[in-house]
């Protein structure tokens, strides 16, 4: 394969979409978020983490606070695209995805990194 269809093979290959979380072992504290690419957020948050910039400002004050290997990066749930709609948006499932984990879980509110990542 050349570079253009490697490049091409890459886009086109399903990316793992669900729910993720960010755990503070030490204070036993989470940030859940969902994505449509888990990987790459996953990457984005460590990045903005490592380099000070991270949009959370308590998750980022832990952080440096604590270290990096007081926290730990998880995917909890993934979530499988219907075979038959090629426009599938997952959006809203994955909203429901969260939300629903949020329930089951029953976090207190202290646990719970908010604030909204897009």
């Amino acid at each position: 394969m050349n570079k253009k269809q490697l490049k091409q093979a890459y886009k086109e290959t399903p990316k793992m979409m669900g729910i993720y979380r960010i755990f503070n072992q030490k204070e036993n504290r989470v940030f859940l978020g969902a994505s449509h690419d888990i990987q790459a957020r996953l990457n984005r948050h460590k990045a903005e983490l490592n380099f000070g910039a991270h949009r959370l400002k308590a998750l980022q004050s832990d952080w440096k606070r604590l270290g990096s290997n007081a926290f730990q990066f998880e995917i909890v749930e993934e979530l499988s695209p219907p075979e038959d709609n090629l426009d599938y948006d997952p959006k809203e499932d994955l909203a429901a995805l969260l939300e629903m984990l949020l329930e089951k879980e029953n976090y207190l509110p202290e646990q719970l990194y908010i604030g909204t990542i897009i």
